[in-house]
């Protein structure tokens, strides 16, 4: 019967799972660049938005051109710089609102040089997967009652129009 072991010995100096192995000090300084990266962005994301809160100050209704337009003017900067941001540093089970999480350290970092990307990707998270940038034709429909994916609406809830007045501070 032939062996399937390699005939190659692990080499002594390198450990056999190197990203397990990191030395935290090399794991804390990725983390906290990849966060200082983030940072980068936020001259962008200020400028938005103010762009969003003029439109909402003007007509607060999502089902408007201007929210659309910004939206699609948005989409490409969101998918590929911010899209992920509040997956990977909110704590789903504290409040995110009070400071940034980073589950890699289990430590917290204070939200307020990151306030405009936080709003900003809070409400280009509810408008793109509210699917506000497509035409109200072409966005999928809801769920029918009784479906297996359906979910009673809660009357408590804040509509998504309520959710963006509240992060722009214009409720």
């Amino acid at each position: 019967m032939k062996k399937y072991v390699s005939s190659n010995p692990l080499p002594k100096d390198k450990p056999f799972f190197p990203i397990i192995n990191k030395p935290l000090n090399q794991v804390k300084s990725e983390v906290y660049q990849q966060l200082l990266d983030n940072l980068t962005f936020s001259d962008y994301t200020k400028a938005a938005i103010e762009e969003l809160k003029e439109i909402l100050n003007f007509d607060k209704s999502l089902e408007q051109t201007k929210v659309k337009e910004w939206t699609n003017n948005n989409l490409d900067f969101f998918n590929q710089n911010l899209i992920l941001f509040g997956i990977d540093y909110f704590d789903t089970v504290s409040n995110y609102n009070e400071n940034i999480y980073l589950p890699r350290l289990d430590e917290y970092v204070d939200k307020m040089p990151f306030l405009s990307i936080l709003k900003f990707w809070e409400c280009m998270w509810l408008l793109y997967f509210g699917e506000y940038h497509l035409d109200v034709e072409k966005r999928s429909p809801p769920d029918p009652v009784g479906s297996y994916y359906y979910t009673t609406p809660d009357p408590g809830e804040p509509t998504d129009i309520e959710k963006i007045l509240n992060y722009l501070e214009l409720a």
